[in-house]
């Protein structure tokens, strides 16, 4: 992997982007991408648009979104403790006692989330799975007026979870989802900065995903697409437990997965499928769970053709056409100036 790049990719992860607060990760991304576009906005949405060759056909978007789940102050008690909403899909089980930094107009601000110890639980309370509900943010407060002074309600967060690289030549975020699928979208900008090619090429970094596809769906339209391919995560089914006759047979360092089924355009398919068998690289038939499907219903009365790509991280990515992904772990090329595909 080309070394910058992988620092942009660390970049990326670890800067705090809850869906509606993208904020800042979008300024990285245009700071990025502007030496390599010929045209570069943003809408008032938040999507970033890089632009090569505008007056070229057809137009092809790449798309992936910036965003990332976390959660907002809800609720504030006597002594000081926060209580939050989730922003997207949260699991109240991996959120317990995990590190959080909230977005505040004065910065960030550092908490960890609590729940009742196991020492005072009984064997009810045990047997309990935990809600949102039920758990707290300690921020070190020792009041409600001294937590106001710190924090305010609506504030956003993330869950802190640093970049990690582990054996293999594989790393570890959770932020994988979907940050892989915007870098990509810039790396792509980059590989092709200084070549010729007849078609218009925008990358678009987008936003809200996890909140309702928002970002994808005004793009589609604003970007008057012929093609458009989404870059997103799926799940890698080779950890324990999972019934791969029911999930299917992924693997980080399997390839990038390409969406295959009704809402998926055959030709645009077909078409990465021959470059499959020109290029020896290995890609995954995928069929795209519903999230993915309703990304491309609603763009489908303006963008031609929508198929989704994945890359395989643990909780795999997808060429949407779709990539993958297993606890967010992603597959590192080494040594490459190219974005290349696993092994």
């Amino acid at each position: 992997m080309n070394p910058d790049s992988k620092i942009f990719l660390r970049t990326l992860v670890e800067t705090a982007s809850p869906s509606g607060y993208e904020q800042a990760v979008q300024k990285l991304v245009r700071q990025r991408i502007e030496p390599w576009c010929d045209d570069v906005r943003t809408d008032v949405m938040g999507n970033v648009f890089g632009m090569r060759h505008p007056e070229g056909r057809p137009r092809i978007m790449l798309a992936g979104h910036c965003d990332q789940i976390g959660f907002i102050v809800q609720y504030i008690t006597d002594e000081g403790f926060l209580y939050l909403e989730p922003i997207g899909g949260v699991d109240p089980v991996v959120a317990t006692s995990q590190r959080v930094s909230i977005m505040t107009r004065n910065g960030l601000v550092a908490g960890v989330i609590g729940r009742k110890a196991i020492h005072l639980m009984d064997e009810e309370d045990k047997k309990k799975v935990p809600k949102m509900h039920d758990l707290y943010v300690d921020i070190g407060a020792t009041s409600k007026a001294d937590a106001l002074q710190l924090v305010a309600f609506g504030d956003a967060g993330v869950f802190l979870q640093p970049y990690i690289e582990l054996a293999n030549e594989r790393a570890v975020s959770m932020a994988f989802d979907n940050k892989m699928g915007t870098w990509i979208v810039t790396e792509v900008l980059r590989l092709l900065h200084g070549r010729e090619f007849e078609a218009c090429v925008i990358g678009v970094s987008t936003v809200q995903e996890e909140i309702g596809l928002r970002g994808a769906h005004t793009s589609a339209f604003s970007s008057e697409a012929d093609v458009g391919i989404a870059l997103d995560v799926a799940h890698g089914t080779d950890t324990p437990g999972i019934e791969k006759k029911m999930a299917g047979d992924f693997t980080v360092g399997g390839g990038p997965m390409i969406s295959r089924g009704a809402n998926i355009n055959p030709r645009v398919f077909e078409s990465w499928w021959r470059l499959r068998r020109r290029k020896a690289f290995r890609i995954k038939l995928h069929r795209p769970h519903a999230g993915l499907e309703r990304m491309r219903t609603p763009c489908s009365c303006h963008v031609a053709e929508w198929p989704p790509v994945c890359f395989r991280c643990r909780c795999a990515i997808c060429i949407r056409l779709t990539s993958c992904w297993r606890s967010r772990i992603c597959r590192i090329p080494p040594g490459s100036s190219r974005l290349s595909a696993p092994d």
